[in-house]
This record gives C-alpha cells, structure tokens and sequence, in this order.
C-alpha cells in the first residue's frame, strides 16, 4: 500500500490565495493520485462459520468434539466455493444429518445419511468435509462405545450469508456434534 501523501503548499499559489484554496488544491491532488484506493473494495473475508456440541457427552468430550468440529468445518469452507460456484441455495434448506463412525486408531471407518438437506451440492459437501475432518490421533478412550468404535452425530447447515457486487454467494457454515 502507497505511503499517504503530506500536505503541503502549493508553491504556484500566489501570495493572495487563501490557506484553505490551498488545502483544497492538495486534498484534491491526493484523490486524483489515490482513486484505486478509494473506490469500494470487497473484503476478503470469510463468512462466519458455527459449531456447537449437540449433547452432553459431546460436551464432556469437549476438546475432542471441537477438534473434530474445527476441522470439518475448515474442510467445508475450503470445498464450498468450488463446488457451489457462488450459487444462491434454497432458501428451505435443512441440516443433513449423518452418523460417522470412528475406529479406535481414530479413522473414520463408515458415514451414514440420517436425513439430507434438499440441496444435492450440499449433502455432498457435508460428506466430504466429514471425510476429511472426522479423524483423530488420539481419541479419548473414555469416549468409545460398547463396539469399541466411536459413533457421531453430525449436523451440518449451508446458506447464502452475503452477495457480492457480480452476483456472488458467501456461504455462512453451521455444525454440529453429538458423541453417540
């Protein structure tokens, strides 16, 4: 980013003209030499993204449940643009609702479709995130099941957040999970 430009006077200015003509004359200058840098700019940030613990041995789990939550989410915001283009979504969309089951080495090992959403992109967006975020180095073993495997619940939400200027979708990412 350019260094701001000083004030100063102008030295083709008579000795009758006013200060405050010249501080115009340099205020103006300064917008004709900045007009990139004044003009709207879209920001570049992301849409907010929400997890949230669905039951209470996701909440005795909490460490465990958010670092599987934080990554799944961090999968579907790095899918979301690709596959959704900057589309609008239904505006009846629903959770899609899964059971993910977790190995005791921490793999995810099967993903289980509970209920979708209505939106086909976005199913396949949760899934995939899932696939990629629900996996653990260390899982608590207190936290496994009667199988010796761990079962989640995840519920996952994409909607239109934002529009752009050229029409373009920013998607607002909501998930959820339950430790079953």
């Amino acid at each position: 980013m350019p260094e701001p430009m000083a004030l100063k006077s102008n030295p083709s200015a008579t000795k009758g003209t006013t200060s405050n003509s010249i501080v115009q004359q340099n205020i103006d200058r300064i917008f004709v030499s900045n007009v990139d840098q004044l003009r709207y700019r879209e920001g570049t940030r992301d849409a907010p993204g929400e997890t949230m613990l669905l039951n209470d041995k996701a909440k005795e789990f909490s460490e465990f449940s958010y670092q599987l939550l934080n990554q799944t989410l961090k999968a579907a915001r790095d899918i979301e643009p690709d596959r959704l283009g900057g589309r609008r979504l239904p505006e009846d969309i629903s959770p899609l609702v899964v059971t993910a089951v977790i190995d005791s080495q921490g793999r995810l090992t099967e993903i289980e479709i509970e209920s979708h959403s209505g939106d086909r992109q976005v199913d396949q967006i949760i899934i995939d995130s899932c696939k990629q975020g629900l996996w653990s180095r260390n899982p608590p073993v207190e936290a496994v099941g009667t199988d010796g495997m761990y079962r989640l619940r995840v519920s996952g939400y994409i909607r239109a957040y934002s529009i752009d200027r050229k029409g373009r979708y920013k998607y607002q990412t909501e998930l959820g999970l339950g430790i079953l």
